[in-house]
């Protein structure tokens, strides 16, 4: 049954055209494009990558190790199999996630800000902005659709540190949708960020997004990880579509937010 549902996808993907080269900007040199490859057996798309510091390693989540279920609670998500629910999994590589307030893009600088009153099991309410304390203008990517995910675009990524026991899990779950569904990459999705100024990054979490904790209390900050944007890679082609606009003078890096520290009642 999941080879045949396999192979079904793969047909789908195929016949989308997720294999067309979408439209690119003119090159700079502050710009390279990474690769997206596929790992067919589960489905998971690998981020792109690049020479970009921040951007060496990527760090992964175990959709078998939900936050819930690694605290003795029962409910959902329940460990996953071909797709998963929402909801915060054990970080596999804690080591490549950088710690919060730090930035491997000169000058950047990620601020978030979580609507207090957490209660257990209830969304959380966040926002974020980015501050240019540097000395050149900064060109950043909004969230598009599957930043969250961290496979198309930027990754925008919620991270929660239990503090009792010191782990660190991150929000995702598995997406099965094909390329074609997806909304194109605009000029819309980038910003430019002047030195000394502040801009809303388009990142937020929402009340009614499901984003929630159970009762603890947890470090909690935003990732944002820009690594050059997903090429066709072949068997299942890629997220990028022929109506993309891939502008190559994106600044590349990571950087994270500051931490909040969230008592969940």
């Amino acid at each position: 049954m999941r080879r045949l549902r396999v192979i079904l996808l793969l047909a789908a993907t195929l016949a989308a055209g997720c294999g067309k080269e979408p439209t690119r900007s003119a090159p700079s040199s502050s710009g390279k494009v990474g690769t997206m490859p596929v790992d067919v057996a589960m489905l998971d798309a690998e981020p792109p990558t690049s020479k970009a510091r921040g951007c060496e390693a990527v760090d992964t989540i175990d959709l078998r190790r939900p936050l819930s279920r690694e605290m003795g609670l029962s409910g959902d998500p329940q460990p996953g199999g071909f797709e998963s629910a929402p909801g915060f999994y054990r970080v596999q590589q804690p080591e490549r996630v950088p710690e919060p307030g730090v930035a491997t893009i000169a000058g950047l600088r990620l601020v978030m800000t979580v609507k207090p009153g957490a209660r257990a099991g209830e969304p959380l309410s966040l926002t974020t902005r980015w501050v240019n304390d540097g000395t050149s203008n900064i060109v950043a990517v909004r969230p598009i659709e599957l930043s969250a995910l961290g496979i198309r675009g930027p990754a925008w990524q919620v991270l929660a540190k239990d503090r009792a026991s010191g782990r660190l899990y991150r929000h995702g779950y598995r997406d099965t949708r094909t390329c074609d569904e997806l909304e194109p990459i605009t000029q819309r999705d980038y910003v430019e960020i002047a030195p000394g100024a502040q801009q809303d990054t388009g990142f937020a979490v929402p009340t009614e997004s499901g984003v929630s904790l159970p009762k603890g209390s947890f470090d909690v900050f935003v990732s944002y990880r820009f690594c050059g944007f997903p090429v066709p890679s072949g068997l299942l082609g890629s997220p990028t579509q022929q109506s993309d606009i891939l502008r190559e003078d994106a600044t590349q890096g990571r950087a994270s937010s500051n931490v909040v520290t969230i008592d969940v009642e």
